[in-house]
């Protein structure tokens, strides 16, 4: 979806990932509202809908923590 947007202020807040919205490079933390991914669309790497789905968050930064409160998938 995003990689190193937002400095300190990383979160997304009701964010919604949708082809033909603005890019999520467009905007500044928190990212709250409907954004494109930041490369390629959707069906490029959604692949088939059936099957098992995994969420990577990966933090390249130290000293800075985070965690994910809620995440969902509506099709």
């Amino acid at each position: 979806v995003s990689t190193d947007n937002g400095d300190i202020d990383d979160n997304y807040t009701n964010t919604i990932i949708q082809d033909g919205s603005p890019n999520i490079n467009t905007a500044g933390a928190p990212f709250t509202g409907t954004y494109s991914l930041e490369v390629g669309t959707l069906a490029s790497y959604a692949g088939a809908y059936n099957g098992n789905w995994r969420l990577y968050a990966i933090d390249d930064d130290t000293g800075i923590t985070g965690s994910i409160t809620n995440f969902s998938i509506t099709m």
